[in-house]
């Protein structure tokens, strides 16, 4: 079969994670066709977007990512003007998301005729790719952002070790993730009721929606420190002072703080959007169950299907030919995968091979921890919402990590996953709790079961496989 990429290069893979397309194909309408026309950044370069058994990997030409990511992000996120223009361009189209989802909790689906159900669909769909779009900017900036840092901070710090720990230092976020205001918020209310409403959609993924009840918060409530406000606050001190000294040291100029701010308010940017993200999922779940209602439609079938497709009169053609393996792959147009094809793609592209007897994984240290040196026992999470268990104290192996893995994450004593660089969400989350982490393995998860015993070195980049079970 024709081969997609370039033979012999290095593939960038976003998953494998739990996912499935409905709840991604506006992500991809908004970077491949939406955000080139409107601001003419370069566009996003030849992409598989892949899905299996419920799983699903995005892919790319590493060399390539990281080429027009670093272009992306010095024309449209180092310039402080540009940066906040975008910014400024998305809050208004978020207003108008959030406007348009109340719109939705006001009207009684059942009584729309078809008409103007499809007419609905297609209005939530046109308002989410436009919230996409803006933010583009700052998540293909983000593949070519750090690397452009460590030359500029190579003039300034010679040893490689000091460099990678600067890189850790200016790159961390300093405002707080909106899990962490969630939890301020829970342990401060007099209203838990009030406090569901608001968060209600906070285990919600690119795999489907959870409505949380009172009793999941109540629950939380009282497993959330009373010193947390108190503790991010400090966190965030010293990280500002952190970053202060660093600067001072090693007389860095203005140019290299421009960087960092950049990339600083690009992470913290897509914290916030994840967070919108989360919730619109809930408004079109409420549009795929009118649709499977209306239509007769198997509800989890449609999940194969985009929020555009959903009402077609081809939708049984489409879930038949998509059954448990598709995909597509754009490159200037979109081409749809599908059968042995997409499986031949799926097992190229989507899986690393590995040999036998493999004693140690090396990876970037991301966050060093409280102590560099951890030994602990390991679960191997692809599924957050599969995660029986998973004990505290136990190191997190995963492919990715996305916000829904916070909550195994907190439990963690050090998290060790596949893919990521420093700005991935892992390398964030592990860094404001402290946690050790290692990314950019590329074969934990199939080096390691559940149960080995391993050491994690947070000072080369090892973790070390000390006895494997049975």
């Amino acid at each position: 079969m024709d081969k997609l990429f370039k033979e012999n290069t290095e593939i960038f893979r976003w998953g494998p994670i739990p996912g499935r397309y409905f709840y991604v194909s506006e992500f991809e309408d908004s970077v491949l066709n939406e955000y080139p026309k409107t601001y003419k950044g370069k566009k996003w370069p030849k992409t598989l977007l892949i899905f299996k058994d419920k799983k699903m990997v995005w892919s790319n030409e590493f060399p390539a990512l990281r080429r027009i990511g670093e272009s992306v992000f010095k024309k449209f996120m180092v310039p402080k003007r540009k940066r906040n223009d975008l910014k400024l361009d998305w809050r208004k189209r978020l207003k108008e998301l959030n406007s348009f989802q109340k719109k939705i909790d006001s009207i009684f689906l059942k009584e729309l005729t078809n008409e103007e159900f499809k007419k609905l669909t297609n209005q939530l769909y046109n308002k989410i790719v436009a919230f996409w779009s803006p933010t583009v900017p700052a998540e293909l900036g983000n593949y070519g952002s750090v690397d452009y840092l460590k030359r500029k901070l190579k003039k300034y710090i010679l040893d490689k070790n000091e460099l990678l720990s600067a890189i850790q230092i200016l790159t961390a976020p300093e405002t707080i993730s909106f899990y962490q205001q969630e939890e301020i918020d829970l342990l401060e209310t007099n209203d838990l009721k009030k406090h569901q409403e608001k968060y209600f959609w906070l285990k919600n993924s690119y795999n489907g929606v959870e409505n949380l009840s009172i009793s999941f918060f109540r629950k939380r409530r009282n497993k959330i420190s009373k010193d947390i406000r108190k503790n991010i606050k400090t966190h965030l001190k010293e990280v500002k002072n952190t970053k202060k000294k660093l600067i001072l040291k090693h007389k860095l100029p203005k140019e290299i703080i421009d960087i960092t701010n950049a990339i600083c308010e690009g992470i913290s940017w897509q914290d916030e959007r994840k967070k919108h993200i989360f919730i619109y999922t809930y408004y079109k779940e409420l549009l795929l169950k009118e649709t499977s209602r209306r239509y007769n439609y198997p509800l989890d079938s449609l999940r194969d299907c985009g929020l555009k497709e959903i009402y077609k009169k081809t939708v049984p053609q489409i879930v038949k030919r998509r059954k448990n393996m598709y995909g597509f792959f754009v490159n200037g147009k979109k081409e749809e995968l599908t059968g042995k094809r997409a499986l031949y793609y799926w097992k190229k592209y989507a899986e690393e091979s590995i040999g036998s007897g493999i004693t140690k994984i090396t990876g970037t240290v991301v966050s060093r921890g409280k102590k560099n040196i951890i030994q602990g026992k390991v679960k191997v999470i692809f599924d957050p919402k599969e995660s029986k268990g998973f004990k505290k104290g136990d190191i997190l192996i995963a492919p990715m990590t996305s916000p829904e893995y916070v909550f195994l994450i907190k439990l963690s004593s050090a998290i060790i996953t596949d893919t990521g660089g420093l700005t991935s969400h892992a390398a964030i989350v592990s860094r404001e709790l402290k946690i050790p982490c290692i990314v950019g393995t590329k074969i934990a998860t199939k080096a390691l079961k559940d149960g080995d015993l391993v050491e994690v070195d947070t000072d080369k980049g090892i973790v070390k496989i000390i006895k494997k079970v049975k």
